[in-house]
């Protein structure tokens, strides 16, 4: 990814980022994946989660992130997340 202005769809950051990831079924129901993603001024996040089918049509999500961001100011610069989603499709 590339801006050269700090608004943008992306993320708010004049310059480049470049994003890969990779993914893996583990067994019929289950699929890990992992993504990193980093900024020409150092910094970088790391997402990793699990999708496990339950049964058709039912799936959890397990979803965690780390990131270390180089910012300007007292702001703090490291961040973690983590989500779990319960799906249902009919």
């Amino acid at each position: 990814l590339y801006s050269n202005s700090n608004t943008n769809s992306y993320f708010s950051y004049d310059g480049f980022s470049v994003i890969g990831g990779v993914s893996a079924n583990v067994t019929d129901s289950v699929k890990l994946a992992a993504d990193l993603q980093y900024w020409d001024n150092s910094s970088y996040r790391v997402i990793g989660d699990v999708n496990w089918t339950v049964a058709t049509g039912f799936s959890v999500l397990l979803e965690g992130s780390y990131g270390s961001f180089n910012i300007p100011g007292p702001k703090d610069s490291k961040q973690s997340t983590a989500m779990l989603r319960f799906q249902r499709s009919f």
